[in-house]
């Protein structure tokens, strides 16, 4: 094989733009970071109630503040969130930390990070597509009303979504540089999304792929492949065992996360009713009592709990929730409501632009058309798996 394949990424895509950071486009990211994240907080400072896990999350990193460890990891949401949480809040001080202090210190860590993933977009997008496509795309994300709405809020998205943002742009530079070491903090950075959301690792999969994909087609001799695929194992095994193995001690069973979504998604689940309980923890009730929204959240909680458990329950043992279809009806019912889930969330305007885009684009692929369809792919077959899982 020609030593010319791996003498520089340009060979194996040349329209690859080239990619110079300057002032101007740390003006124009940090601009639009910070209209983000002034957009966010007003949001927040007008929204009356609280998205319904946010109850969750603060006990959660209530648990970990306390040094209560098991009992925050054992619950079915991923830790990263509440510990980052906890941290600010025991930075910020925890002397007399009331239920509203706790929020702030979740609601900041959304806003933070909805801000931090406008300007990691814009990189990512200007070294993939260049300059006029970092900007409105980055500006698009700063002023999209879901983006918006789960970045100002005590959620997780906020902090997946810079997690996501950072593995596809680490992802990209690793691919395009062919560099073991960008490899490696690309799996290290899919990992620690997964820490957040176990469908972070949705990233590593999609950049795996690619990378050999590039091997097959013989753009990339085996002496690059080889280092490079270690590099991304090695990365993604660092922040993803201790909490694997955790839950392997925990649960007598190698899982890659406590959620039921998940878990009955790899056909894990036996016995629901032996697993830990989903419910807010004893005098939870008390520690929040000092809001409204927080109260009504918490009794709503209980009682999505409840529904979804018994419904699962039922699943389980055979009996029909809804019904009876075929799995063909199934099957493009999920598709439909998938299709209509994204649409609603990107707003057809802005699918409009993409399909336009999408045509524009038409042709074969290279390496960034290569790996952009390969993170749509895995997203898209998790997202419709689960949809025919929970409908």
């Amino acid at each position: 094989m020609s030593m010319a394949a791996d003498a520089t990424p340009r060979d194996a895509d040349p329209e690859l733009p080239r990619t110079v950071f300057g002032l101007r486009d740390m003006g124009i990211a940090g601009g639009l970071g910070l209209l983000a994240a002034l957009l966010r907080f007003i949001n927040w400072k007008q929204s009356v109630l609280m998205f319904n896990d946010g109850p969750r999350f603060l006990v959660q990193a209530q648990r970990f503040a306390a040094g209560e460890w098991e009992s925050a990891l054992g619950d079915p949401y991923h830790p990263l969130y509440a510990l980052v949480t906890a941290a600010v809040r025991l930075a910020a001080g925890i002397e007399n930390a009331g239920p509203l202090e706790w929020e702030r210190a979740a609601v900041a860590v959304s806003i933070f990070c909805g801000a931090a993933s406008v300007v990691v977009f814009y990189v990512f997008a200007k070294s993939a597509f260049g300059a006029t496509a970092a900007w409105i795309g980055a500006a698009l994300l700063a002023c999209n009303p879901y983006s918006i709405e789960f970045s100002s809020d005590v959620q997780s998205e906020g902090l997946f979504q810079l997690g996501f943002l950072l593995s596809v742009a680490m992802g990209w530079s690793a691919l395009k540089r062919r560099s073991p070491a960008l490899a490696g903090w690309a799996g290290l950075a899919s990992a620690v999304t997964y820490l957040i959301r176990p469908e972070g690792l949705g990233v590593a999969v999609a950049i795996g792929a690619v990378g050999g994909w590039q091997w097959l087609r013989g753009h990339w001799s085996l002496a690059t492949a080889v280092p490079w695929a270690v590099a991304l194992l090695i990365g993604l095994s660092m922040a993803m065992t201790p909490y694997l193995v955790w839950l392997r001690v925990e649960q007598g069973e190698w899982l890659i996360s406590n959620k039921k979504s998940v878990a009955a998604l790899a056909g894990t689940v036996r016995d629901l009713e032996q697993r830990p309980s989903l419910g807010v923890a004893p005098g939870a009730e008390i520690a929040m009592s000092h809001d409204v929204r927080e109260i009504r959240y918490l009794w709503r909680e209980k009682a999505r709990e409840a529904k979804r458990l018994a419904q699962d329950k039922a699943r389980i043992e055979g009996k029909k929730v809804k019904e009876k279809r075929t799995q063909t009806q199934r099957f493009f019912r999920a598709i439909g409501k998938l299709l209509d889930t994204l649409v609603s969330a990107v707003r057809p305007e802005i699918v409009i632009f993409g399909l336009l885009g999408i045509f524009v684009a038409r042709g074969r692929p290279g390496l960034r058309g290569q790996y952009v369809l390969a993170v749509m792919a895995v997203y898209a077959a998790l997202l419709l798996s689960l949809t025919l899982a929970y409908g």
